[in-house]
């Protein structure tokens, strides 16, 4: 496949997704460490203490919120740019530097055009690689290591997901682009097979994924965040209607 040379601008800023190590890089892990429990814990360990969090398993809950944000870049590029980012997990870089924040290094990048005339075997293999080799494994891991529910960790990434989206449709610049970006969308959390996931089924089908400006819909599952300190309910956390 023709491959691009990489703009970073759009993926550095607000995604995180940079070509090149940070100034004020405290901690780095590459390749599959993040899969490793020291390489996690170690991980969870700097990112709890940028939150000042003791509480494990909301850090942890929080720590995916964070990394699902960036890996929306890679939706980005393939739903507004029409370019294809690869970032398996195998190929990434975790560097923290002041916590809690992190950045995403892919060490060998590569950015591929969306071909003419054959988009959906395109989008097909970015997916997989976002998810089937990337977030699920890091999901998985973490969902053993941790105890966090692996319909918190989903749940958490589909609302960045359905904000971006949102954003993109509203601000997209033709009627054209509209709805290739809300196809996507509607590909994505709706149609794709859960082969392109890596597990047993659509991790987005039990959720509320009803694309509408200014539309936010109650979570079902809590992600934690009223656990760490000074900070409270999500609003559409479900506590909240529960009276929690």
């Amino acid at each position: 496949m023709k491959t691009l040379t990489v703009n970073w601008k759009p993926f550095e800023h607000p995604f995180g997704i940079r070509p090149d190590s940070r100034g004020d890089l405290t901690f780095g892990i590459s390749g599959k460490e993040p899969l490793t429990e020291e390489g996690l814990q170690e991980a969870l360990r700097l990112f709890g203490e940028g939150l000042g969090s003791n509480a494990f398993k909301a850090t942890a809950s929080v720590f995916t919120k964070y990394y699902a944000k960036k890996l929306c870049g890679v939706l980005y590029g393939m739903s507004v740019l029409n370019e294809g980012l690869s970032l398996p997990l195998h190929g990434l870089v975790l560097e923290f530097g002041q916590a809690p924040d992190f950045s995403l290094r892919p060490v060998s990048p590569s950015l591929i055009p969306c071909p003419s005339g054959d988009r959906a075997t395109w989008r097909k293999w970015i997916l997989q690689s976002l998810f089937a080799e990337n977030l699920t494994l890091l999901f998985e891991e973490l969902a053993r290591q941790t105890c966090v529910h692996r319909d918190i960790l989903w749940e958490n990434a589909l609302v960045y997901i359905r904000h971006y989206y949102g954003v993109w449709t509203e601000e997209a610049a033709s009627a054209e682009d509209r709805r290739r970006i809300a196809d996507d969308y509607r590909y994505l959390t709706a149609e794709a097979e859960a082969g392109l996931f890596g597990i047993g089924s659509q991790p987005f089908a039990p959720y509320d994924t009803t694309l509408a400006p200014g539309y936010k819909p109650m979570r079902k599952t809590c992600c934690m965040r009223y656990l760490l300190p000074e900070a409270a309910c999500c609003k559409t956390c479900p506590r909240r209607s529960a009276g929690g």
